[in-house]
């Protein structure tokens, strides 16, 4: 069981949800809670500054690590697939 980061109230087991903020810092809210502006104001402030800095850069940053494992499987196995 947990306890509602917001109002305080225990949470039965498999109700809580978990909400993440923009710094990594997790809350556990109720569904109660979670249904108030208080999620609504987190969701809005998440969809009018999207960090698109940090998007494009982890993008990059996958797009190049899955060309390098691919390359590195063409060279080893000498079998490519499309």
């Amino acid at each position: 069981m947990a306890q509602c980061g917001k109002c305080g109230a225990v949470i039965a087991e498999g109700r809580e949800i978990s909400l993440r903020s923009k710094g990594g810092h997790a809350t556990t809210v109720c569904p109660t809670c979670a249904s108030t502006s208080f999620v609504g104001r987190a969701l809005k402030d998440e969809r009018e500054n999207p960090n698109m800095g940090g998007a494009i850069l982890l993008g990059l940053g996958a797009a190049i690590i899955s060309s390098i494992l691919w390359y590195t499987i063409v060279v080893l196995t000498n079998y490519q697939l499309g």
